[in-house]
């Protein structure tokens, strides 16, 4: 499923954690997408391959 810059999604961190975040920035589309996901609890931001982004918030 497709996602888009300024969507609020939950997805799964690189230790597998339940996250929730904001897509910062969109690289590629498809199954081959890559998400920069501004973690909401850290704000840290995480590069999130699509297969491990799991639902829109």
């Amino acid at each position: 499923m497709p996602h888009s810059e300024g969507q609020r999604v939950e997805y799964r961190d690189d230790s597998n954690r339940k996250c929730q975040g904001t897509i910062q920035n969109v690289q590629g589309s498809g199954q081959n997408a890559m998400y920069v996901i501004q973690n909401e609890k850290n704000q840290q931001q995480d590069r999130v391959p699509e297969n491990r982004v799991e639902r829109d918030l």
